[in-house]
């Protein structure tokens, strides 16, 4: 489980002092006891991938408004935090992989129509289950919609 590699590897960090993954991995950490706490119980590895997903969004969002604001020092800590986090998520697909999911997706469903967009999507996705950004696919599945037209 990703706890227990996030655990053992925080051991390390801290032994390193290596001071912006001891505070990139603690808060992760702390993010995913909260989500056990609060009713989802005992956290499964999807839901501990979608945790450290979120700390990753997070804090890409919050880099694009620190180069917004002026302040790229900040973006440069938060973009460092995403790439120590982004250890932690499986293998992700390149777009040539997604291309072909799609293509076979498209092909069970049969002539596709531009209202095929939700059903290609959340039979993709779950194919992919967490092995590449939702955003990517989306414009992949609309990119592909529009060329099959």
């Amino acid at each position: 489980m990703l706890v227990e590699i996030i655990a053992a590897d925080l051991k390390k960090a801290i032994k390193n002092r290596e001071e912006d993954v001891v505070r990139t991995l603690r808060l992760v950490r702390t993010d995913m006891r909260y989500k056990e706490v609060s009713g989802v119980g005992s956290l499964s590895e999807e839901d501990e991938i979608a945790c450290i997903r979120s700390a990753i969004k997070k804090r890409k969002e919050s880099a694009e408004q620190y180069r917004n604001g002026g302040r790229p020092e900040l973006a440069e800590q938060e973009d460092a935090e995403a790439q120590i986090l982004q250890r932690y998520l499986p293998a992700q697909l390149d777009t040539g992989e997604i291309h072909a999911l799609i293509d076979a997706v498209a092909r069970d469903i049969g002539p596709i129509t531009q209202k095929d967009f939700g059903r290609i999507m959340k039979a993709v996705m779950n194919e992919i289950a967490g092995r590449a950004d939702g955003g990517t696919v989306r414009g992949l599945v609309q990119e592909y919609i529009q060329k099959n037209l």
